[in-house]
């Protein structure tokens, strides 16, 4: 006998049994008084780079809540080990990460467009560069162009194609360095420094409705972690930066509204990692860097290779990925008290908020200090 098959949501009406809607769960929030509108979660586009615990936890939330499309960024194999820590089954071992994980979302929820690609994190020029094409093509299309020059890369797959046709087309290429949106380097022109004197105000970013809305980044790796600073800064999209410790029990969460709160490299001028007083030898150091539970901050320096997953916990990731999700969500869906950095300690069962930091005036970053002046000029609009 044939399993049922998820019916679509357009076929839902106020007077549809709550039973045979499967996004009653989540619309109830709205009776509550505290969510309002929450299926505006439809209107919005997330991005999962790295597909271990967190990551696959991600989009497999983001997957039930409805979104309106959702990108997986890896490249490497399912193995033996991923099952105590990921959906997997010992079946799906030796799979590619992403193709395994966008077939599964796509069976758990048909509504969503689900693109996979195959890039390495190790190589930041080309995740970013597919991210800047799936971004600049879906805006075309949005806009009624055909958007084949920003097409032209291949790297993400959309879902109505086959897996096959996926695996050809990005495993094991890179991107071409040529052409529009090539990555890092072709992001911007250098500009000085915004100042007040700046001629024309530019419109706030609205989240709603875009392809992309938040990104998330769930390996610890420096330079793709700025690299993505720089991206979401660009085009005002939330980012969120999630790792475990390398005790395995611990963790940290940064997270990022462009314009409104302090971007990555606003925290490094902030210095609110550097450790003060005596450190928690059960707390995670990094690169020499210890943090205290205390919340002081310091030069936030993690290794600038992304790591092989070593001890943790299943229920570490978890809380982790619960904790990113929820930060997102409160920007996405204007709730609760947005927090800019949270470090989790599961030893001491402890969560060191750093509260909403605001920007820094002079940021290094030219994308951030553009972002700050839209939301100053929308502000006094």
């Amino acid at each position: 006998m044939d399993a049922p098959v998820r019916p679509h949501k357009h076929e839902f009406t106020a007077a549809t049994e709550p039973s045979a809607n499967p996004y009653s769960h989540i619309v109830a929030n709205n009776d509550r008084g505290v969510l309002h509108s929450i299926e505006r979660l439809q209107e919005h586009g997330v991005a999962v780079i790295g597909l271990n615990g967190i990551g696959s936890l991600t989009a497999e939330a983001f997957t039930r809540y409805g979104v309106k499309s959702l990108v997986v960024i890896d490249n490497t194999e399912i193995t033996l080990s991923d099952l105590s820590l990921m959906q997997f089954q010992a079946q799906d071992v030796s799979k590619r990460k992403d193709e395994a994980m966008a077939s599964m979302l796509r069976k758990l929820n048909p509504d969503i467009t689900v693109r996979a690609a195959a890039i390495s994190l190790q190589q930041p020029h080309d995740v970013l560069h597919t991210l800047r094409a799936i971004y600049r093509r879906t805006q075309d299309e949005k806009n009624g162009r055909s958007g084949n020059e920003d097409d032209s890369d291949g790297k993400a797959e959309d879902s109505g194609e086959s897996d096959e046709s996926e695996a050809s087309e990005t495993d094991g290429e890179a991107p071409n360095d040529e052409g529009e949106g090539g990555g890092v380097e072709t992001q911007e022109e250098p500009a000085a420094p915004l100042s007040s004197t700046a001629a024309a105000p530019l419109p706030a970013i609205n989240h709603r409705n875009r392809c992309l809305s938040v990104v998330f980044l769930c390996v610890q790796h420096a330079e793709l972690a700025n690299a993505l600073n720089e991206f979401c800064c660009e085009f005002g999209i939330v980012f969120v930066y999630v790792f475990v410790g390398r005790n395995g029990i611990t963790g940290e969460l940064l997270s990022v509204i462009p314009g409104r709160s302090s971007c990555l490299q606003c925290l490094n001028k902030r210095k609110i990692f550097k450790a003060n007083g005596t450190t928690n030898d059960l707390s995670d150091n990094i690169e020499g860097t210890s943090r205290t539970r205390d919340g002081a901050a310091g030069a936030y320096q993690p290794p600038h290779q992304p790591r092989h997953l070593g001890p943790c916990l299943p229920s570490t990731e978890c809380i982790l990925a619960g904790l990113a999700m929820q930060n997102a969500l409160m920007e996405l869906l204007s709730f609760g008290s947005f927090c800019s950095r949270v470090e989790y300690d599961g030893i001491l069962d402890e969560l060191d908020r750093s509260g909403f930091l605001p920007p820094v005036h002079l940021c290094p970053n030219p994308h951030c200090r553009q972002q700050q002046q839209r939301t100053y000029a929308s502000s006094k609009s």
